[in-house]
């Protein structure tokens, strides 16, 4: 995960929210923001989305929000106090954070589109062992030949992986 991610997810809430919800603060505090989540390494892109939309979920019924004008400042988002919360959390939390997205119109996923090309992940793979005994092995196991493939035309192991 990197700043943009964060940036993303940001922009997306503030916008989708109709910063209704969500107070934007200075560049400094979305630094100290994806600084927070690259610090607790077991964050991924979903995890911090999960972890935005439970925070969120938690204080708009909070008392405290009427201070700021119904807005939540991003600064309550994160910190120790909002991560032990998150620790913490109830063995339904999804629930209610699939019901928060639902209630205002937001993605339950955050879904980061990655095309995945097979066939150049298993080429990859073949070149690894190219042309050894292991190679044969890892072929056996793991992908058959491939009359396209660059590796199986020239391997030497080639009759033994077209039976």
């Amino acid at each position: 995960m990197n700043q943009n991610d964060v940036k993303e997810i940001l922009d997306y809430l503030s916008e989708s929210l109709s910063k209704k919800w969500l107070s934007y603060c200075d560049k400094k505090s979305r630094l100290a923001f994806a600084d927070f989540f690259a610090k607790k390494r077991s964050f991924g892109v979903q995890t911090m989305y999960d972890f935005l939309i439970f925070q969120l979920n938690y204080w708009e019924y909070a008392d405290k929000m009427k201070r700021f004008d119904g807005k939540i400042p991003l600064e309550w988002l994160i910190g120790q106090t909002a991560y032990r919360r998150w620790t913490l959390k109830s063995e339904h939390w999804k629930y209610y954070n699939d019901k928060y997205c639902e209630k205002h119109g937001l993605k339950t996923q955050w879904i980061v589109e990655e095309v995945v090309n097979i066939f150049e992940l298993e080429e990859k793979e073949r070149g690894r062992y190219f042309y050894t005994e292991k190679g044969l092995l890892h072929c056996l196991d793991h992908a058959s030949y491939n009359k396209d493939s660059i590796y199986c035309v020239k391997c030497k192991y080639q009759e033994i992986c077209c039976r």
